[in-house]
């Protein structure tokens, strides 16, 4: 679970953000259940990874048996990431309009280092950034904001390539640097002597997974019917979290 202060708390003013929106920067506390921020990762029926509905059956199990589920908790940033192995191959349809494009060089500059950092503590190589897979992940990160949340999943993505998404609520776009960091502190949910897929680090092995060499990097953000919110989406080939191959992709630090 990831909870961070929301940037501006408690300011008033307004402030122009990277999108080009002028808004009031307004304090953003809200009382949500202890529940409803647990991180929670999509897997397809894949090799290595739960079929969607266990997962879903596990998290609901999780949730009913939460200790204090009903006592709320202040927050003022809700995050969520999200990681896949194979494609669903479902299609949603969109329920809003997309939030707008706010990807730039500067964005994906700040993104890719911090990546590359984690990756080279693991004996990875550094990703690079590839055209094609830039505009994938700005197609992905668009469509995914069509539905609150993480509620769109990874529905529709191509077989061929790997996926990470963030979402976070708060006042403003939130940088790459923040949904990396949470993707890596999944860390501490990896057994590396298992040397095995795991539902709660399925981010941090598909970041660090050593044969994934190219990567696309994406960001929407704008007003949603709680939050501004904020889209994050790595694409990465070749996809990564293959069933076998973790010893040999995902070294120790």
């Amino acid at each position: 679970m990831m909870v961070w202060p929301a940037t501006g708390s408690g300011a008033s003013g307004t402030r122009a953000s990277r999108c080009g929106l002028d808004r009031p920067v307004r304090p953003m506390l809200r009382t949500v259940p202890t529940w409803w921020l647990s991180v929670r990762c999509w897997t397809g029926t894949a090799p290595g990874g739960f079929p969607r509905e266990a997962e879903d059956e596990q998290w609901a199990a999780h949730d009913r048996g939460r200790p204090g589920r009903e006592q709320p908790r202040r927050a003022a940033i809700v995050i969520r990431p999200a990681t896949l192995t194979l494609s669903e191959g479902r299609l949603m349809t969109g329920t809003r309009p997309a939030l707008p494009d706010c990807t730039t060089p500067e964005f994906q500059a700040e993104a890719l280092a911090e990546a590359n950092a984690y990756r080279a503590k693991h004996h990875a190589p550094p990703l690079v950034m590839d055209p094609e897979l830039n505009a994938y992940a700005q197609e992905r990160a668009s469509s995914r904001s069509e539905q609150e949340m993480l509620n769109a999943g990874h529905t529709g993505l191509r077989a061929q390539t790997g996926e990470n998404i963030f979402w976070g609520g708060g006042s403003e776009a939130l940088p790459g640097s923040d949904a990396v960091k949470s993707w890596y502190d999944e860390i501490t949910a990896y057994d590396f002597a298992a040397a095995k897929f795991s539902s709660g680090a399925g981010h941090f092995t598909q970041l660090v997974w050593k044969a994934s060499t190219k990567v696309g990097i994406a960001r929407v953000a704008g007003q949603g019917s709680k939050y501004f919110e904020t889209y994050i989406v790595f694409v990465f080939e070749a996809r990564g979290n293959m069933a076998g191959a973790f010893a040999d992709n995902v070294l120790p630090a």
